[in-house]
């Protein structure tokens, strides 16, 4: 096997991943006489996917004699953040510690992710005290931890730490502490994140843009959500889909009804939510009618079992008392939930 005597691979570790993933001896064979970087980065990826079985991790640890590299940490990683993981993220993290293998940047910010969306707070706390470098994915990801668990102070002074420390102010960025102040209610200095966001000229992007007005509805400042919405350059599905959910959340529902049909004549085709928050103006204009029309749109799309559309139907039928068109709404959930074996 070519990959013995590559960075000290074993073939004993070989053998493991050949026999225990079928077609690694196909990925491994036409390597030969290839860059050792190369054999090396393609056996990583193959002790990723092996690992993701808990007794073959256990059995490969041991019997690879190998430089660990910051790719095959991070496949390993990723693998525990799907699986939600922490122990075996932990083991992974002590395993590389003991041999002296560094974590690069990359591997170190997937780790943080993993101890943060983990409920882990005070392993993600350490790590990131002990980083000897930081970047913008790894304040964001501690900013987003301590939002996730309320933390919400600790979240904002981690931003002026950001800020202090010159790193780059990313739609990545906006979006996030965008999020953390309006779960604060802190609308002032929300003002002051526009005015920054309107100075780099990130307000127009459809991803900080759709932020923008999405924090607008939940405060309520309706005009500023249409502002924003008018100044974006190329206005995506999620970015239409907030402006009238913003007019649905704030009782605005011509205004909502007249987007939907805006966007249907620009050919874009709505999601769920975008039913969702239409059907809600409908019922909230007491059109019946018009909700029956959506419903009829709902029917030749993906989204006829989506649950968001279902309990708006639900509400808009049994509102208006229209109960047999309930009853045949509540008929086909059944009926789905019946075939995907759901009690």
């Amino acid at each position: 096997m070519i990959c013995i005597s590559v960075n000290r691979i074993t073939a004993s570790a070989v053998l493991i991943v050949v026999v225990s993933f079928p077609g690694a001896l196909l990925m491994l064979l036409p390597l030969n006489g290839r860059k050792p970087e190369l054999i090396k980065h393609r056996f990583s990826s193959l002790v990723a996917q092996v690992c993701r079985d808990e007794p073959l991790s256990k059995e490969i640890f041991p019997s690879l004699n190998a430089e660990f590299d910051s790719h095959l940490y991070a496949g390993m990683l990723q693998q525990c953040i799907k699986s939600n993981d922490p122990a075996k993220g932990k083991i992974l993290h002590c395993h590389a510690l003991k041999r002296g293998d560094c974590f690069d940047l990359f591997a170190r910010n997937i780790l943080l992710n993993l101890y943060l969306k983990t409920g882990l707070l005070s392993d993600g706390v350490k790590l990131f005290d002990e980083m000897p470098d930081r970047n913008v994915v790894s304040f964001v990801t501690m900013i987003q931890g301590f939002a996730l668990l309320e933390e919400y102070d600790k979240a904002l002074d981690l931003f002026f730490r950001l800020r202090k420390e010159g790193h780059e102010l990313n739609p990545f960025v906006f979006t996030t502490i965008l999020k953390l102040l309006v779960s604060m209610d802190w609308v002032e200095f929300g003002w002051c994140i526009h005015a920054c966001i309107h100075k780099l000229g990130h307000d127009t992007n459809a991803f900080v843009g759709t932020a923008l007005i999405d924090a607008y509805s939940v405060c309520g400042f309706v005009n500023s959500a249409k502002e924003v919405f008018k100044g974006i350059v190329e206005k995506d599905m999620v970015c239409w889909t907030g402006m009238v959910a913003c007019y649905a959340e704030n009782d605005c529902f011509e205004e909502a009804l007249d987007l939907f049909n805006l966007m249907r004549m620009e050919a874009l085709l709505p999601n769920n939510f975008t039913f969702a928050s239409v059907i809600k103006a409908c019922l909230g204009l007491e059109a019946v009618g018009v909700g029956k029309s959506v419903h009829g749109c709902v029917l030749k799309t993906c989204y006829v079992m989506d649950p968001y559309v279902g309990v708006s139907l639900l509400d808009l039928y049994t509102r208006s008392g229209d109960i047999e068109d309930a009853r045949q709404v509540l008929r086909r959930y059944l009926k789905m939930m019946l075939s995907h074996g759901v009690s």
